[in-house]
């Protein structure tokens, strides 16, 4: 049996991925371990563990683990803080603002800055290399 693809990945961006978090919810950074090695069993091998390019079930199982979003949500997906401390609408909601969290490291110890953050949207939505989670992010002109 071949690997299942999926034809329309979950939003990945308020997940992008950066998805979406380091743990359940109530997961604080008090309790996180840093060092050591991650293991999880899958019964195949990711094909991609770039965020826009998963398209499987199981690279999708490990960069959900990997990588933070803006937010993540909970059980009844209400959307909860993880990079972005706050975000706010505009009042026709075409346009959103996050504020990031202070302090917020990537594995290597930078901090993590609004400059990576677009960075990674202007990459996903480059029309020269469409990825497959760009058409998420595609603004319906009806």
């Amino acid at each position: 049996m071949g690997e299942r693809q999926m034809s329309n990945p979950p939003c990945m961006a308020l997940l992008f991925s950066f998805a979406e978090t380091l743990g359940p919810p109530g997961l604080y950074m008090s309790d996180v371990k840093f060092g050591g090695t991650y293991r999880r069993i899958l019964p195949n091998n990711p094909s991609m563990l770039d965020p826009p390019h998963v398209t499987n079930i199981h690279g999708r199982a490990v960069v959900l683990q990997i990588f933070d979003g803006l937010v993540h949500f909970d059980a009844y997906l209400k959307p909860l803080p993880a990079l972005a401390e706050f975000w706010e609408a505009s009042r026709d909601g075409r346009t959103w603002t996050f504020t990031l969290g202070r302090g917020v490291m990537f594995h290597h110890g930078w901090e993590v800055t609004t400059h990576y953050v677009v960075s990674s949207f202007t990459r996903l939505l480059d029309p020269q290399k469409r990825m497959p989670v760009t058409e998420i992010f595609a603004i319906s002109r009806g």
